[in-house]
């Protein structure tokens, strides 16, 4: 779902299957902060800015609402494994904070970390 927020334009992320959202708990956006499923409510925990990388493919950086912080597996580099949650941390373009989509459900990271509930 494409919309405008401040001016600029930002997503729900949403699966596909039920009514959950990805969403800033409590919608306070911190480094470190663990991010969740929660039922869609619209709120601004739940809208995010998505980008191309600079070279205009379509892998993308998650970002917050704030834009300052972006979607990063906890524990960074080396720290993808089954189960790994999902954090807010200051955008560096690493690949662990670049996604793509390779198929229809299912989203990954620069590492191999897939997201889909």
């Amino acid at each position: 779902m494409d919309d405008h927020y401040h001016g600029r334009a930002y997503r729900i992320i949403q699966s596909w299957n039920n009514k959950y959202c990805l969403d800033v708990p409590g919608g306070h956006a911190f480094e470190g902060q663990i991010v969740r499923w929660w039922k869609c409510n619209g709120s601004d925990a739940q809208k995010w800015h998505t980008a191309d990388d600079q070279y205009g493919r379509r892998i993308f950086s998650i970002k917050g609402h704030e834009l300052k912080l972006c979607l990063d597996p906890a524990g960074g580099v080396g720290g993808n494994r089954d189960g790994q949650q999902l954090q807010l941390w200051r955008c560096h373009g690493g690949p662990e904070q670049l996604w793509f989509h390779t198929d229809f459900d299912t989203m990954r990271d620069g590492f191999s970390l897939c997201g889909w509930p």
